[in-house]
């Protein structure tokens, strides 16, 4: 992997000052660090570049900024239509849920949270919205799920 300071490293000049600390992560999440929430709204569109090295660090960023990049990967989602840059969100988000239900940590995400990753074609992010669903106790949509996988064509 090539980093900003090996001479190869050229960037295209629109993805430049988002990633401006991005190898630099340890400052950014710093409990200094004010605006992590508005690096991460500039960042999440970034998921959709067509550079296969941008989304990489992107999604990197995003995981681990975790909590805080929440409510744009939210917004995100709900906002775009580029099925890769979608996918990308989504399993970022999947593994944010995932850990969340590991931990029993509830207060870390929405309903709105579950409902996106419920938009999910991958049986992973819809195993784990169905155990969200039985562990708030809501064994209705629990349920509904495994019909949905059936009707989604499996990747193989």
């Amino acid at each position: 992997m090539l980093l900003p300071q090996d001479h190869h490293f050229e960037p295209r000049p629109q993805i430049l000052e988002p990633f401006s600390d991005i190898f630099g992560m340890n400052s950014l999440l710093s409990s200094e660090y004010i605006g992590i929430s508005i690096w991460a709204k500039n960042t999440s569109p970034l998921l959709k570049d067509l550079d296969r090295y941008v989304k990489i660090v992107t999604g990197m960023a995003l995981r681990k900024l975790r909590e805080e990049a929440l409510p744009s990967i939210r917004y995100f989602l709900q906002k775009e239509k580029d099925k890769q840059a979608i996918e990308s969100a989504l399993q970022i988000l999947g593994e944010y849920l995932q850990a969340a239900y590991i931990k029993e940590n509830t207060s870390s995400f929405t309903q709105v949270d579950v409902m996106l990753l419920s938009k999910s074609k991958e049986k992973g992010h819809l195993d784990t919205v169905a155990a969200i669903y039985v562990w708030q106790k809501n064994a209705e949509k629990a349920h509904m799920l495994p019909l949905k996988q059936k009707r989604i064509p499996q990747k193989e």
